[in-house]
């Protein structure tokens, strides 16, 4: 059974092997952001209904039967979601009434093209039908597969991804109340949208780290005092990367402008090049022999970790030709 709500904040939660992952019924008035919907196979990934009232924004909907169905009069506005993978429909509106708003405009399909869709011809991304606004889609994956989700209070603690290779350490006194710390990876493929940190980089991982105040889901994006990220990495992701240049940057300014989103807010939205972002190179160190690399900051957002290419060297043998 997923999670019923009426007036809730459902946030950086794992749905996965559901019947229905998320359900809002009759009344419900709730904010679903940052959650991980995977492999509801037999029903629905997420279930709006009746008069129902949802902000859907950076869930990841894949590999379900239907990501998403909106029945009869609900008002729903769906942006920065993943909904790819699933196995028959994205996202449908069924017995629809004369009510019913559903905005999923600014989304991730699957595809570059965008739904398959009728007001979206060539779409080769998630099957979407019925009354939806589709328009606007994003043109690179924003899916992620790994989440994690800490509380961590006043008093400090730390956050980990189930893998164990990206860290949050919050000291005491850098939170002022109860607060939900969600570290999701990103495909690299992601940083094809955004402003190059490096001339000549090649990133190793990019992250999101996502603050919600638990008592009633407001976004915490600062911290009063400075926290630690740690990365750990392996040889095979280092390949081609000098080691010695590995550092990591945060995306700072620009995305706003670009997303339409609420000024501080800083989430990013993918929805193409964003105009006026910059990296902010963090201090920290390097362990060569550990392979981990450290770093601080008092800002939640968007991270990467970039370096400069390896130059290649390839030696040819030498071949002696005797002239006679």
């Amino acid at each position: 059974m997923g999670r019923k709500a009426g007036g809730a904040a459902i946030l950086d939660n794992r749905f996965i092997g559901y019947g229905d992952g998320i359900s809002l019924l009759e009344g419900a008035v709730a904010t679903v952001r940052g959650n991980l919907v995977l492999y509801s196979s037999r029903g629905k990934g997420m279930f709006v209904r009746y008069n129902a009232q949802a902000t859907v924004e950076e869930n990841t909907f894949m590999y379900n039967r239907t990501a998403l169905e909106f029945w009869e009069e609900p008002v729903a506005m769906l942006r920065h979601n993943c909904i790819a993978g699933n196995t028959e429909i994205g996202a449908a509106t069924v017995f629809e009434g004369p009510g019913i708003q559903v905005d999923a405009r600014e989304n991730w399909w699957g595809h570059a093209s965008g739904p398959e869709h009728p007001s979206n011809p060539g779409g080769r991304g998630d099957r979407a039908t019925g009354q939806l606004q589709v328009a606007d889609h994003l043109v690179m994956d924003n899916c992620f597969l790994d989440l994690a989700t800490d509380l961590i209070g006043p008093g400090g603690g730390s956050a980990s991804t189930s893998s164990g290779n990206t860290s949050l350490a919050v000291p005491a006194g850098a939170l002022s109340s109860d607060t939900r710390i969600a570290l999701r990876p990103m495909g690299l493929s992601s940083l094809a949208t955004m402003p190059a940190p490096l001339a000549n980089g090649a990133g190793l991982r990019l992250f999101q780290v996502a603050g919600s105040r638990a008592s009633d889901g407001a976004p915490v994006s600062e911290l009063g005092a400075e926290a630690e990220l740690t990365v750990a990495y392996s040889e095979a992701e280092r390949l081609g990367i000098d080691e010695d240049t590995l550092a990591i940057y945060r995306l700072d300014t620009g995305q706003q402008a670009a997303s339409g989103t609420a000024a501080g807010d800083t989430r990013v939205s993918v929805t193409g090049a964003l105009d006026g972002a910059s990296w902010t190179l963090l201090t920290g160190e390097l362990d060569p022999d550990g392979n981990v690399l450290t770093a601080h900051t008092s800002s939640l957002g968007t991270f990467v970790v970039i370096g400069e290419r390896e130059e290649v060297h390839i030696c040819l043998p030498l071949v002696a030709t005797r002239v006679w």
